[in-house]
């Protein structure tokens, strides 16, 4: 080949590097801009599950696939019998941010957006072990001895924990069961899963109850005290402490754990706390239409508030569930009260109009007295037969300090099974007749204070006895509760005809009308007294 023939294949080739080069600068500089577009966007073409997501925000793919169910199905054939289930139903899930952020994250580099295609995303999935295994648990058939979990009731009438013991019986490997529905969903198409039955030991078990009954006793046993101002002390008795601890499987169904209402251990400090608390009353100043002082209606009064009653909540909620002792202070402020002023006339002072008015006044009671001493024959009236010319209502039998004070205040009385509202010593409603604990279900006697309120409950005892035990009770929507000791509250009782007997589990069941008036009427912290 020639000298002049290589040159020009040289530069023909130089030439075609160079267009190449031209156009890989323009197509890189558009596809920078189209990468730019679709930050934090999944790209074109990327879909989940069948859906285009492209364009959109991790936010929105989330929102798309929330509630969204797979569509795949696990067929359980087990002694001959198949059934077919969504993977729902054994506890896998979509997880709808993780499948998303996945979406948001394909590679948006330059190769990608210029040649890339159709991106299917594999959905995300997550597994709640307590439903697969308790879906496992069930697939014994009827007829055959399943193994069966020891139980932890508490019984009130006795004051203890008691534990059912563990039964062995035929079962699934809850671990195998696991691993297998995981294996089997992770393609994302149904599967069928072959089961077998062996004789097996349950997985709570008559000895991990009876430590889990020992721990929370041990715990119970703990002192527990919170002290107030000036060494005010408080002891968070067993008997207290009772009314918001369980013994119950834990999350993933291998043991026992001692549980604690955090809601009701809260309520519970919060009425300490309102033994310690007073509202400022503030002062009243009578002044005359000039602003001049006339004098002093009512001297004001601080108040106190506790300052820490949550972090105190979170101490005792922490101690009771690491089974340690536990000793708190409520720390204090004052809060200031309010000087006020209002109108008043002024006293007049014309000294004759005075000495004649007393004068007057003294001489009509003179006669009086000379009359009423005139009709009389003699002096022995009986001291019963004479009228009372005090008009204050006495003070009611039972009334706590806080009547004194004009305060609002419910009374309980289990003896006549009646309930009444006073406001000071004054009677605002009632009596009413109601329904307190029947016998071994005793309402609480003593001086309490309403702590937690709800407008509509759901109120059960399985925290005490399971379902199926002989004592369970579930009962829905129960109106206007007021709780002043524990689990005891007063409420509407819709499912009663009569009233004036009782027949609770330890509550004051009212008729709805009433136990919506009392409802309304007192505030959170109204003293309850409740007495044979």
């Amino acid at each position: 080949m020639s000298t002049a023939t290589q040159t020009r294949s040289r530069r023909i080739i130089l030439w075609v590097i160079a267009a190449l080069a031209v156009l890989a600068l323009v197509a890189t500089g558009g596809s920078m801009a189209y990468a730019k577009q679709f930050e934090g966007k999944a790209l074109p073409g990327t879909t989940v599950m069948g859906k285009d997501v492209s364009g959109m925000t991790q936010a929105e793919i989330t929102k798309l696939l929330s509630g969204q169910d797979t569509g795949v199905k696990a067929t359980i054939v087990a002694e001959g019998e198949s059934t077919a289930v969504p993977i729902e139903d054994l506890g896998v899930t979509l997880d709808p941010q993780a499948t998303a952020a996945a979406a948001v994250q394909r590679d948006a580099s330059v190769g990608n957006v210029v040649f890339g295609g159709d991106h299917a995303v594999k959905p995300v999935l997550t597994m709640d072990r307590k439903v697969t295994t308790d879906y496992a648990s069930g697939l014994v058939p009827e007829g055959r001895e399943s193994a069966k979990n020891a139980e932890v009731t508490y019984d009130p009438e006795n004051g203890s924990f008691s534990v059912t013991e563990a039964q062995a019986g035929l079962g699934v490997d809850p671990e195998q069961f696991v691993q297998t529905v995981r294996k089997g969903a992770s393609g994302m198409k149904d599967f069928t899963i072959t089961q077998e039955f062996t004789r097996m030991e349950p997985a709570l078990s008559t000895e991990k109850a009876e430590a889990a009954v020992k721990r929370t006793e041990a715990m119970l046993d703990k002192p527990m005290t919170v002290t107030g101002p000036n060494g005010r002390t408080f002891e968070i008795s067993k008997q207290d402490r009772l009314h918001f601890v369980t013994v119950a499987p834990n999350a993933d169904g291998t043991d026992f754990e001692t549980q604690v209402n955090a809601d009701e251990a809260a309520a519970y400090v919060q009425t300490m706390a309102n033994e310690i608390e007073v509202s400022p009353k503030n002062g009243v100043t009578g002044v005359d239409g000039d602003g001049k002082v006339i004098k002093v209606l009512n001297e004001k009064v601080d108040g106190t508030s506790v300052t820490n009653v949550d972090e105190v909540s979170s101490e005792f909620v922490t101690a009771m569930q690491k089974g340690t002792e536990f000793s708190a202070t409520f720390t204090t402020k004052k809060v200031p009260a309010k000087d006020t002023t209002t109108v008043i006339e002024a006293e007049k002072k014309d000294e004759k109009k005075s000495d004649d008015a007393e004068k007057k006044k003294a001489d009509e009671k003179k006669k009086a007295d000379e009359k009423k001493a005139a009709d009389k024959k003699s002096d022995d009236a009986k001291p019963e037969d004479k009228e009372s010319t005090d008009d204050k209502p006495a003070l009611p039998a039972h009334a706590p300090k806080e009547a004194t004070s004009g305060d609002k205040w419910i009374d309980i009385n289990l003896s006549n099974k009646t309930i009444t509202a006073y406001q000071g010593t004054q009677k605002v409603y009632g009596p009413i007749s109601m329904v307190d604990g029947k016998p071994g279900n005793e309402t609480a006697t003593g001086e309490f204070t309403t702590y937690l309120r709800y407008d509509k409950q759901d109120m059960t005892n399985e925290y005490k006895y399971p379902k199926g035990h002989p004592k369970y009770y579930y009962t829905k929507d129960v109106p206007y509760v007021q709780y002043f000791k524990g689990g005891y509250a007063i409420h509407g009782a819709p499912w009663r005809s009569s009233f004036g007997y009782a027949g609770s589990h330890g509550c004051i069941n009212l008729p709805v009308q009433d136990a919506k008036w009392f409802y309304d009427w007192a505030p959170m912290g109204t003293k309850v007294v409740s007495h044979r």
